[in-house]
């Protein structure tokens, strides 16, 4: 292997481990994902007095009328390409599902986790997932989401709301993921190492 072709796979090497720092997935959460703080999943039950470790925050707690919960975003570089919004909850539902609202704009309905009296008031755990695409000029650097219910007397607990945005850089290619970047790099380093070995054999 000639010594410029050597330089310029090097610098290759470089720039993409360089670039691993850009992230093409941005991600902010309310909230954490333990479970609503008892371990549940979606479509779990839970009884209302199950719900041990109320966070200063309010998730994790029994809450009447819905939430509302701020979703902040780091700075990024590149456009965003399309969203989505996550939210773990359980509980509301009473009168009909809950309506899911970003920065005051309907996203969609919450699935219905109220509880079932056939079964001592045995509530379920809900992990809803909402395409964002229709609304990306709705996003910006602070959001809200709210959780509205039909009734006001509902009563829900929220485990967590997560916004996850997909970015491009500025050349239209979609901003490589991390883990691809250093995949690609060790295979960069692969060649140059098995092109010096035959040259000393």
């Amino acid at each position: 292997m000639t010594s410029k072709i050597r330089t310029h796979l090097f610098a290759l090497a470089l720039a993409v481990i360089g670039s691993a720092s850009q992230a093409g997935v941005v991600e902010t959460r309310f909230g954490s994902t333990d479970g609503l703080g008892i371990g549940l999943a979606s479509g779990d039950s839970f009884e209302f007095f199950d719900l041990a470790d109320p966070q200063a925050d309010g998730t994790n707690d029994w809450q009447p009328g819905g939430f509302a919960a701020p979703l902040n975003l780091l700075p990024f570089s590149g456009s965003v390409t399309g969203a989505s919004l996550q939210i773990f909850s359980g509980g509301w539902g009473f009168g009909g599902n809950a309506s899911v609202y970003l920065n005051n704009q309907l996203v969609g309905l919450l699935t219905n986790g109220d509880a079932d009296e056939s079964v001592d008031l045995v509530n379920t755990a809900w992990l809803d997932s909402y395409d964002l695409a229709s609304l990306l000029g709705l996003i910006g650097s602070s959001n809200t989401v709210e959780i509205r219910t039909v009734d006001a007397g509902d009563f829900g607990s929220l485990g967590y709301v997560k916004l996850t945005l997909q970015t491009q850089d500025a050349t239209g290619g979609t901003v490589p993921e991390p883990a691809s970047l250093a995949l690609a790099a060790v295979a960069l380093a692969g060649v140059a190492l098995t092109t010096r070995r035959r040259r000393r054999d």
